[in-house]
C-alpha cells in the first residue's frame, strides 16, 4: 500500500493500547480546539463528535471526527487531528468526554 504524499500521516506520540480500547469511538464534546487542516484550519473549533484513537501499543493518534453542518443542514465531515498536549487534556467527566483546547 503506498501512501498518497498529498495527505500527512499524523504526528504520533506514545498512546497506549489501555487508551486506544477506552477511549476509541467515544462520544466527546469539545471546546476551543484548534483546527490545523480542512476548511475551519487557524481556528478554533467547537462542538460535538466522536473520539478516535488509534495505537500499536506505544504509539499512536488521535482525532475527533465531528460532522460539519450549515445551520441545521449536515454538509460534510470533519476531522481534526489531536496534538499530544490537546489529547492529554481530554477529561473522562459523569456526562462523559469532555476536550476544553
Amino acid at each position: 500500500m503506498s501512501v498518497n504524499d498529498d495527505q500527512p500521516l499524523p504526528v504520533r506520540y506514545p498512546v497506549t493500547q489501555e487508551d486506544a480500547t477506552r477511549l476509541h469511538e467515544k462520544q466527546v464534546k469539545f471546546e476551543g480546539v484548534p483546527a490545523d487542516s480542512g476548511p475551519q484550519a487557524g481556528t478554533s473549533v467547537s462542538g460535538e463528535g466522536t473520539l478516535m484513537v488509534y495505537s500499536d501499543g506505544r504509539e499512536g493518534w488521535a482525532e475527533i471526527h465531528s460532522d460539519a453542518h450549515l445551520g441545521p443542514i449536515p454538509v460534510g465531515r470533519q476531522i481534526i487531528a489531536l496534538a499530544e498536549e490537546t489529547f492529554r487534556r481530554i477529561e473522562e467527566t459523569p456526562e462523559g468526554l469532555f476536550l476544553r483546547g
